[in-house]
């Protein structure tokens, strides 16, 4: 029995190698990096839609203030001022200056904001390039990582089928031990004693333990709970 629970794990340990594998592939970590610049440009792109929609908001209510004041100086300019007093004369036209200043004023603001929203079209259009770039890369990586992790999966069920055969021929008692081990993620579970110490943390057996494993064959270790086993050479 010694013999196939050495083997189970020797081929169980081909699994946690393939898993690690998956894992820390360079595609995965391709894939997985392309995926945050997709969702990066995903964020930038509504940024800057509702950047946009506000900038033409404010420009609407910038351009709409203009005409209402372009109507205003064109009343004044309309007026007859033949039968106007100095002073009436004088007044009319210090309303006309301020009402062209105040143009030119929104005229600037209106080309600012004018510009503003070019860029920010251009920004648009330049990140949506380039995620769709991410896209056709990503797609491709990860058609990489498929087929790697295809193959990988196809050597998995080979080895499991294997396992499955070899458990049929193990102790239940020492098989379900050793799964539940394998489901804490310790590896390996089954230890040889090495000069009287356990194989995994090295803690040495006391005689009376010593000698229930050479009893049992098997010793579960006090204190990294692996299961320690006598080599044949101890024997």
């Amino acid at each position: 029995m010694l013999k196939d629970i050495l083997e189970y794990q020797k081929k169980d340990s081909m699994l946690v190698k393939i898993d690690r594998d998956l894992e820390n592939s360079q595609q995965k970590t391709e894939v997985n990096k392309l995926v945050e610049q997709v969702k990066q440009v995903q964020s930038k792109l509504v940024a800057l839609e509702n950047n946009a929609v506000q900038l033409v908001a404010e420009f609407e209510k910038v351009k709409q203030t203009f005409e209402k004041e372009s109507k205003k100086l064109q009343k004044v300019k309309d007026t007859d001022f033949s039968d106007k007093e100095e002073a009436e004369l004088r007044d009319a036209e210090v309303q006309i200056k301020k009402e062209i200043g105040g143009l030119l004023g929104f005229g600037k603001e209106i080309k600012a904001l004018s510009n503003k929203i070019t860029q920010t079209v251009k920004e648009f259009e330049k990140t949506k390039a380039f995620g769709v770039e991410c896209k056709d890369k990503y797609k491709a990586s990860f058609n990489k990582y498929k087929q790697f992790s295809t193959s990988k999966t196809e050597e998995k069920q080979k080895i499991l089928a294997e396992l499955e055969e070899l458990k049929k021929r193990i102790d239940p008692k020492i098989m379900n031990k050793y799964l539940q081990m394998r489901d804490d993620h310790k590896f390996p579970i089954l230890v040889p004693l090495v000069n009287q110490s356990c194989g995994g943390c090295a803690m040495n057996l006391p005689n009376a333990r010593y000698d229930l494993l050479k009893k049992n064959h098997f010793l579960e270790c006090e204190n990294c709970h692996r299961i320690i086993y006598l080599p044949e050479d101890v024997k």
